[in-house]
């Protein structure tokens, strides 16, 4: 492993996403995953499912926990 790799790891081992951050990981992870097996699926069809369970939990503004 190169010593700026080293370097780079170690500045982010301890980073926390924000709630903002984790939600477009999981956006980004579902999309990826649907798409693959159904191009038909788009980003937008996602982003409303995840904003649709997130208003199901609790959540009015569709805000991720």
């Amino acid at each position: 492993m190169s010593d700026e790799l080293k370097a780079l790891l170690d500045q982010f081992r301890d980073y926390q996403m924000s709630p903002e951050e984790m939600q477009e990981q999981r956006i980004s992870f579902a999309y990826g995953n649907t798409n693959y097996e159904n191009k038909e699926i788009t980003r937008e069809d996602v982003v409303r499912s995840s904003c649709s369970l997130s208003i199901r939990h609790g959540q009015k503004d569709g805000s991720p926990t």
